[in-house]
């Protein structure tokens, strides 16, 4: 980190910023083009290992038992371990067996989410897919469907329409042909998929080859690709720009160019927004340029550089998208072994206490809702003893007033 803080500041001629400063207000006193992106650094470092490490470590955890369920259910060729001697006697890990019963008697692990009738039948532009909650791969998981979210409405996917006839707009569709057409062009160069292009607000939709390439490529990224590309997302609403980028394709400032078009082009018809349109551009840049050091800081958290020719490519697409399943795959069995241990859990917690799983479920409902009930009281007591005291009245609730006391005196002890 102290390499990254040090890089930038020799590069961006050190516009110092207490680091107890918030990224908002780090924005407002830049004064010239030397930004300093420094905090973000951190928060994408933190982000990377708190967050995207986690996720990897617990597969890494989960992976013993996951091989030991599909080698029992004589699905071997989505584990990842060289033996086929199983983890643990079925005895000793009796959850593996349920999950492995389950899985010999199914024969998918669910319908391909990318494919467009289960895609697009399911779901609107901008809302999470339909299996966006499968397996457990926390914010990696997130990460996927936001990436693929992004590339169903990516920007450089839509055009504005020349039929209308108006000079302004002929201007604007001119730009965007400009920035968005050699984008379009290397992702179907880079990752064999074919982009779907409208003009106006029509709808756009990808080949499940490229919505494949989406996770194929969050899940080939170690944690610092993953805070990287998340950064990236936030600042140009388009996975096209930022696999452009932190694949090294388009430079920070080509980036940044691209995922402003439009709101340029706004600010030359509609003029410059004060404390707005001046404070999103420094934004954008300070987190492109963030995203696009902690590349070059890191090289080998960079991606795997698309093939120069179409076998190349072709080849590469055809192992990615086998990665995808496996790894698809696993989620589904990391999700049944944990359901399988809180089952167990509770069943040894009712098992202790002598009740019943629809008693405990009942005594819980009716604990919670009465829980419920008393809050919502105390808050309206509470209310009409703060309107009466106001009022100079006498408070309506005692009791409330006496409990609020009680606790303020705790605190103080």
């Amino acid at each position: 980190m102290a390499l990254a803080i040090a890089a930038e500041f020799a590069a961006q001629k050190s516009t110092v910023v207490s680091a107890t400063t918030p990224l908002v207000s780090c924005t407002a006193v830049c004064a010239s083009k030397h930004y300093t992106c420094d905090i973000l650094q951190y928060n994408m470092a933190c982000m990377a290992i708190d967050a995207y490490n986690k996720d990897d470590l617990k597969m890494q955890a989960a992976a013993a038992d996951i091989d030991a369920a599909l080698r029992k259910s004589g699905q071997k060729n989505v584990a990842v371990t060289r033996t086929d001697d199983p983890v643990a006697p079925p005895t000793e890990i009796p959850e593996i067996d349920r999950v492995a019963a389950q899985l010999s008697t199914t024969s998918a692990f669910g319908e391909d989410p990318n494919r467009p009738e289960i895609r697009y039948g399911t779901r609107t532009p901008g809302q999470a897919s339909a299996m966006s909650s499968v397996g457990m791969g926390g914010e990696t998981q997130r990460l996927r469907e936001m990436t693929k979210d992004y590339l169903e409405t990516d920007t450089v996917c839509y055009r504005v329409s020349l039929g209308t006839g108006d000079p302004d707009e002929a201007l604007l569709r001119r730009r965007q042909d400009k920035y968005y057409d050699p984008l379009v062009q290397w992702w179907e160069g880079a990752f064999a998929g074919k982009l779907g292009v409208t003009e106006g607000l029509g709808d756009v939709q990808h080949p499940t080859s490229s919505y494949e390439a989406c996770e194929a490529v969050v899940d080939a990224g170690d944690h610092f690709f993953r805070s990287a590309l998340h950064t990236c997302l936030g600042a140009t609403k388009s996975t096209v720009i930022s696999f452009a980028l932190l694949h090294g394709h388009i430079t920070v400032e080509q980036a940044f160019a691209a995922c402003r078009v439009e709101e340029e082009y706004q600010i030359e018809v509609n003029g410059f927004v004060e404390d707005g349109h001046d404070t999103t551009r420094i934004q954008s840049r300070i987190q492109l340029g963030a995203a696009g050091t902690l590349m070059w800081l890191s090289p080998a958290s960079r991606p795997e550089a698309p093939a120069s020719d179409p076998a190349g490519v072709a080849a590469q697409m055809e192992a990615r998208m086998q990665a995808v399943a496996v790894r698809r795959s696993r989620d589904v069995v990391q999700n049944l072994l944990a359901d399988e241990a809180a089952a167990s859990m509770r069943a040894r917690a009712l098992a202790a206490t002598g009740s019943s799983a629809t008693d405990a479920e009942l005594a819980d409902d009716e604990d919670s809702e009465i829980a419920w009930m008393e809050s919502e009281l105390l808050a309206l007591q509470r209310n009409s003893n703060r309107m009466a005291q106001q009022a100079g009245l006498e408070v309506p609730y005692p009791e409330a007033a006496a409990k609020d006391a009680r606790a303020d005196a705790a605190k103080i002890q």
